[in-house]
This record gives C-alpha cells, sequence and structure tokens, in this order.
C-alpha cells in the first residue's frame, strides 16, 4: 500500500497503532538523543504507556504515546492520549491540551517545540504551544532552520497547497507539496512539489529541475549547484542528476536511502533496494563495491576525499556500521548520529547497548 504524504496525517492515528505495536503491549524501539547524551524509551505496561530516560521512568502515564523527544536544553517533550484527548507536555508544562490528536512533534536546535494539533477537523502548527499561521486541512512539517529561529511547513486548504514559514503564507500554490527541508546556508528552503507537468524540485520558491512523474527522493550538493534525484516514469525508476539521467534504469524499487553528496559537492551517493533486502550503493548512479544484505540502511556517510562510504545497517535486531561494505563496529540495540569529523579523518557515532550508551570513534 502506498499513502501519499497528504494522507499519511489523516489516517496517523491508524499507522501509529500498526507500527508501535500499541494494542500489543510491545516496547518501542530507544531513540538516542542528537547530541547522544541519552536515550528514550516508550515502555507499554498493563494497557499503559510511559517514556523511560536513561532506563529511569520520566513521564506520567498515558493511553497512548504519539512520540517523545528531548530539547536541545535537556527537557522531555511528550505528546500524548489520556482520556479520550491528547496533549503536549514539556517537563511539567502542558504546552497544549484537548486536541483531537497530535502529529509531527519535533525539537529545534534551541530549545523551541513545534507540532501539528488537531481542533475541530482542522490542522494548526504550534511552537512552544503558540499557533503559527492559519488552520488547515493537512500539513507537512513542521521543521526548524538550523539556527533555530525558523519554523517551516507546507500545508493545504482549498484543495491548494502552500509553503509557509513563520506563520507567513507564500503565495505560489501547488497540487500537492511535501515536507520543506532546510538547505546546507540554514536558509534557503527546499521541497517536492506537484505542478501540472509534473513533480518539481522547488527552491526558495522557484523549480529547480524539470517534471518527472513522481520524484521518490532528492539530495541537493552543500553549495546549492547540484541536484541528484530519484524519479520514476512510466514504472521505471531512474537516477536523474542534474536533470540528466545517469547509471541505469530499474523496473522495481522497493526502498532507498535520501541522497547524500560528498564534501566537495561533485559526487553523490544514493543506497537503493531492489529487494527487500539487498541494498545497492550507487555514486553517480553507478554501483559501489558488492551488494549489502541488511534488513535497513541509512545514514550514508562519505569519507573527506571521497573514496569511502559508511552507512549503517540492521541484521538481526542489532546494528552495525559499515565501511565500503564491511563492519568497522560490533552489533548495538541502537546506532544513531553517524558523522564524518573531517580535520581528524575520523567516523564518529552513539551506540546503545542494553542501557549503556556510548560514543563510538573509527578511523576513515
Amino acid at each position: 500500500m502506498r499513502l501519499s504524504c497528504t494522507s499519511l496525517i489523516a489516517a496517523a492515528p491508524l499507522l501509529l497503532g500498526m507500527a508501535c505495536g500499541c494494542d500489543r503491549g510491545v516496547d518501542r524501539p530507544a531513540q538516542i538523543n542528537g547530541n547522544g547524551t541519552g536515550f528514550t524509551t516508550v515502555r507499554r505496561s498493563d494497557g499503559k504507556e510511559t517514556v523511560t530516560r536513561n532506563g529511569v521512568k520520566a513521564s506520567g502515564e498515558y493511553d497512548r504515546i504519539q512520540r517523545a523527544v528531548v530539547t536541545s536544553d535537556g527537557d522531555l517533550v511528550v505528546a500524548g492520549l489520556s482520556d479520550g484527548s491528547w496533549s503536549v507536555t514539556r517537563g511539567k508544562e502542558q504546552l497544549g491540551k484537548g486536541y483531537e490528536y497530535v502529529a509531527g512533534l519535533t525539537a529545534g536546535p534551541k530549545g523551541s517545540v513545534g507540532y501539528v494539533a488537531r481542533a475541530d477537523g482542522k490542522w494548526t502548527v504550534m511552537r512552544d504551544g503558540g499557533a503559527v499561521g492559519k488552520r488547515y486541512d493537512y500539513v507537512n512539517g513542521p521543521v526548524f532552520s538550523p539556527d533555530g529561529k525558523d519554523l517551516a511547513f507546507t500545508a493545504s486548504r482549498d484543495d491548494q497547497f502552500y509553503f509557509v514559514r513563520n506563520g507567513e503564507e507564500q503565495p505560489d500554490a501547488y497540487e500537492w507539496a511535501g515536507k520543506p527541508v532546510f538547505a546546507a546556508d540554514g536558509t534557503s528552503v527546499l521541497f517536492i512539489a506537484k505542478v501540472p507537468a509534473g513533480q518539481v524540485l522547488v527552491k526558495d520558491g522557484r523549480a529547480i529541475t524539470s517534471a518527472y512523474e513522481r520524484i521518490e527522493t532528492w539530495g541537493v550538493s552543500p553549495d546549492g549547484a547540484s541536484v541528484l534525484l530519484v524519479v520514476m516514469s512510466d514504472m521505471t525508476y531512474s537516477i536523474i542528476k542534474d536533470d540528466r539521467a545517469v547509471g541505469k534504469s530499474y523496473e522495481s524499487l522497493e526502498r532507498m536511502t535520501r541522497p547524500v553528496f560528498g564534501p566537495d559537492g561533485r559526487a553523490a551517493i544514493v543506497a537503493v533496494a531492489v529487494t527487500g533486502r539487498s541494498w545497492t550503493i550507487l555514486k553517480d548512479g553507478e554501483p559501489v563495491g558488492d551488494a549489502i544484505e541488511a534488513g535497513m540502511l541509512r545514514d550514508l556517510t562519505l569519507s573527506p576525499d571521497g573514496r569511502s562510504i559508511a552507512c549503517v545497517v540492521k541484521r538481526e535486531n542489532q546494528w552495525y556500521v559499515l565501511k565500503d561494505g564491511e563492519p568497522i563496529s560490533s552489533g548495538f540495540d541502537m546506532i544513531s548520529n553517524l558523522r564524518s569529523d573531517p580535520a581528524r579523518k575520523m567516523l564518529t557515532f552513539s551506540a546503545l547497548s542494553g542501557q549503556s550508551l556510548k560514543t563510538v570513534e573509527a578511523p576513515w
């Protein structure tokens, strides 16, 4: 079943129950904080859900928890359902309550919290409990800018989608628009939009690619000069770099990662899975190395010289870091925050095993 981004929010309560095993009494996988200093887990017992932080109970009980995040200044924020209504709580402070549903909970880099709340059948983006902009039929986002000052999202009303930044709705209307992403410069914003000719990648209100039947995923170089897309046209998948097809086409792709450019902005990599567990890494459309067998693959990273590729994979309920297809770590319960340190020519990542969280380094 393929759901559009608009229908994802409308179907969120159903999907949440399916994905998290809420009706089966299953704990959700631990989530490591973005700075690697701690982790949270949503646990279910006797029909109630709570959040533990570093293994210690840190929230009250809820009938269901949509998401829990930790802010940059260390506050736990929980979006949860109790007594038939949804609320968002930060520490002991209730940011909002009485909602029909809450989605998109996110923490900004400067301590702010954003989310989308539904009331009377309409969605409103909230920042620290205050409404941002109008009420909409659907919302994709919100996302914070890297400096935490701006909050951006796309939203629909009257069967048209608009880009909204800090509550200000931009005039251009689209048939559909995906979740926005801030560019590396921290100012420009990009998102996929549907126009009469097809789907395009929009940057700051201007289409920067040709139109395609469907854009599955995309990546932009750090300087914004180059774009890599995975597109689908006539049931065929193609890799497109700067509006030119590279590599071969595929009749079927089950999964794919977001493309990533190297530090110099020239080479771009993406991992695609033709079948469920067999991944191929493509560099500018051409296969690199042997196929990688893994249930999941994410966090593609290019070395400073562009010669090596690292990624995180899941195999038999354990997570590993691979470099050029070979494991460079033991198995962990969760791995996050894989990053390259060009100055030291090192890889760093956060690794969780049981209740033990540590930062691991490995040379490129």
